[in-house]
């Protein structure tokens, strides 16, 4: 397969409302029911890798690893997990910047940007932080993902839909528009490949099902975000 799929488990910490700024220095209050809706969105995203952006094929993975591993940036789910209870988004960030000239002139970099926008926005929850500092981030880290050529919509739709106040309309549009686009080539070619794989699985015993491990229904993460977030991009779209 053209892809690395790895789905990714995060826990958010609920509240019942919280602050954010918008570009004009408005404070907004999100309520908890608008909170809800963005943790039941992004739980819904998958993590992929593709590893097409190198000349290394699959290669590039432990390559890309190596890379990271060198930065401070983590890689495996394991690893994710035990650095956000200590670090928030913004420690990520910081090693992003201070090594982005290496990352930028390395052609690994777009298997590193990809990596780094997803976990940062979805395990680190910058996604859903407020602040001006905070949105700034999000809107590059939204872009770096429209750039890769990923056929993932989640982050992207979450984060455009949640920074009306810091994008442009027109910015706003063009973003969704793109994501949209790719996704709809992702659904063209490989999304009846899923419905199969799916329909094979479901028509198991269960006992049959078990035996053949979570990792295959892993597989299936990328095609159910694509399916559950093309509409939502599209509401976006004039």
């Amino acid at each position: 397969m053209r892809w690395l799929y790895v789905l990714l488990c995060t826990a958010l910490v609920g509240c019942n409302q919280y602050q954010t700024i918008d570009s004009n220095g408005k404070k907004m209050i999100i309520t908890a029911d608008a909170r809800a809706n963005y943790e039941a969105d992004l739980s819904k995203v998958a993590y992929t890798v593709s590893v097409e952006k190198s000349a290394l094929g699959r290669e590039a993975v432990g390559a890309a690893k190596a890379r990271l591993a060198a930065m401070g940036i983590p890689f495996l789910f394991e690893e994710i997990d035990q650095l956000r209870q200590t670090r928030s988004w913004t420690y990520i960030d910081s090693i992003f910047v201070a090594n982005q000239p290496q990352i930028e002139a390395d052609p690994l970099g777009p298997v590193i940007k990809e990596h780094v926008s997803q976990i940062i926005l979805r395990d680190f929850n910058l996604v859903l932080q407020p602040g001006d500092k905070a949105s700034a981030r999000i809107v590059y880290y939204v872009k770096c993902l429209v750039d890769s050529d990923s056929p993932h919509p989640g982050l992207v739709y979450i984060g455009i839909n949640r920074l009306t106040n810091t994008l442009t309309p027109q910015e706003r549009i063009q973003l969704a528009e793109s994501q949209y686009n790719r996704s709809a080539v992702f659904m063209e070619k490989d999304a009846q490949n899923f419905r199969k794989m799916r329909a094979s699985l479901d028509a198991l015993p269960e006992e049959e099902r078990n035996k053949m491990g979570v990792g295959v229904y892993k597989l299936l993460g990328l095609y159910d975000e694509v399916a559950y977030f093309m509409p939502k991009l599209k509401e976006l779209m004039p």
